[in-house]
């Protein structure tokens, strides 16, 4: 695979041969590709053409790590859900795309272990901090960010756990976006889990594999 870097989109990487988590990588300039990898690097113009016309947006709270010419970050695999598809990537984000366009960041909000979903209705959520904080993008790129802890205590107060609570109209709007953020919250927490089930159910699978053709052997001797 190709990765680019924000540089002019000058610097490349040219990544191969996984072993376990550990992969092989080259770097390499647009104006002096080797021959073997011609068309790859063609395709790559390709599509960051298209990005930057299509995705690329000119918000305030966006960065562009100019600096780095390499060992850029990659997609290492990607699952396709039945309303998203969730991309795994190289720096552990973990990013929840759903079936329509989307733009695009470099920027980040937390080291590792940050998870960004894109939604339907073009908002996003990313949750960091270990699921104690919650960044909001909606459809008009603003960006807004709360505690977990926040977030609940908001809904607390608009009446969203007492729904015989007697709410002005002011309050009734602000309970509704309550709610809608923490539907997606919800969302989230469901991808995660089944995200999670799936792994264990591959590493016991895995194990139960390991048990069965050691037995084997022993049955051999």
């Amino acid at each position: 695979m190709l990765t680019l870097s924000a540089r002019s989109f000058r610097n490349f990487d040219y990544i191969s041969q996984r072993k376990s988590n550990v992969y092989t990588r080259r770097h390499h300039n647009l104006a002096s590709i080797p021959s073997e990898l011609d068309r790859k690097a063609y395709l790559l113009r390709y599509f960051e053409d298209y990005m930057a016309k299509t995705l690329r947006r000119d918000v305030p709270w966006t960065f562009e790590d100019v600096e780095r010419k390499k060992n850029m970050d990659f997609l290492v695999k990607y699952y396709r859900m039945k309303n998203a598809i969730v991309f795994k990537m190289s720096n552990d984000v973990l990013q929840v795309r759903s079936l329509s366009p989307f733009y695009s960041t470099s920027r980040e909000l937390t080291l590792s272990r940050r998870k960004q979903f894109n939604f339907y209705d073009h908002t996003k959520l990313i949750i960091t901090s270990l699921g104690q904080t919650l960044t909001f993008i909606d459809p008009s790129f603003t960006l807004t960010t709360y505690s977990l802890q926040t977030l609940f205590d908001l809904a607390a107060q608009y009446g969203h756990y007492d729904e015989t609570k007697g709410m002005n109209e002011r309050d009734k709007e602000r309970l509704e976006k309550v709610r809608y953020l923490l539907g997606k919250v919800e969302y989230c927490k469901d991808v995660l889990k089944t995200l999670s089930l799936r792994k264990l159910n591959q590493q016991q699978a895995k194990e139960g594999a390991k048990e069965k053709e050691g037995a084997g052997k022993e049955e051999a001797k």
